[in-house]
Formats: structure tokens, sequence, C-alpha cells
């Protein structure tokens, strides 16, 4: 069956797959590009309710500086 293709046609082939590999590569990079927004808004979010929480006084200066970091660090 494959005796019976052309260069032709073995190169349509290999552009359809080609292609095919370029859309999955590109729904990858899109994914993980949301994926590293979104982490860093969870962390902009998680340091806003830390300083309200400092502020509050509810965490010491400690606290809040050593999570401030680890969050910090996360980005």
């Amino acid at each position: 069956m494959l005796s019976n293709l052309t260069g032709w046609h073995a190169l349509i082939i290999l552009g359809v797959l080609s292609a095919m590999v370029l859309v999955a590569l590109a729904i990858v990079f899109l994914a993980v590009h949301v994926a590293r927004r979104r982490r860093a808004g969870d962390e902009a979010d998680r340091l806003v309710q830390l300083e309200q929480l400092h502020a509050k006084g509810l965490v010491s200066d400690a606290e809040y500086e050593a999570k401030r970091q680890e969050i910090l660090g996360l980005l």
C-alpha cells in the first residue's frame, strides 16, 4: 500500500504531520503561559491577604517577613 505513494504524497503527509505537531506545541505553550500567569495572580492575592493579616496584628513581624519571602520565592 505504501509503495503506491509518490514523493508528493510523502511531502503532503509530512507537511500535515508537521502542522499537527506545531499546533500541539502551541497548545502546550499557551497552557503553560496561562498557568504561570494564573499562579502569579494567586501569589499576588496571597501577598495582599498576608499584608491584611499583618495589619490586623494577627501575624507577627517575623512571621510576616518569613511568609512574604516564601511567597516571593514562588514567583
